[in-house]
């Protein structure tokens, strides 16, 4: 990548999705080749927030099976592979 536009990335620095393709379409570059070369050489990228279908952060399955763990009173490791089960029926449980 060239000095001008690593120059250009500092400049911009906290990078995001925005930025990035602002950079590209300047340079005639690809937005991902933008963000990996940020990424790469330690200039901050600031990830979009997944969000789910409500908006909300989606909460991992993970974090529901310990929520659960802790309202049925039962150590997590008792319920290793509920993580695998689908979301609603971690969410019915929880209800």
């Amino acid at each position: 990548m060239e000095e001008n536009v690593i120059a250009r990335m500092v400049e911009l620095a906290p990078l995001n999705m925005e930025k990035a393709e602002k950079i590209a379409n300047e340079f005639g570059l690809k937005t991902k080749s933008v963000i990996a070369s940020a990424t790469r050489r330690g200039i901050a990228y600031e990830r979009k927030t997944r969000v789910g279908k409500t908006g909300e952060k989606p909460e991992t399955k993970e974090s529901m099976v310990a929520r659960i763990a802790e309202k049925y009173g039962i150590e997590p490791n008792k319920l290793n592979g509920l993580e695998k089960a689908n979301k609603e029926a971690l969410v019915a449980l929880l209800e």
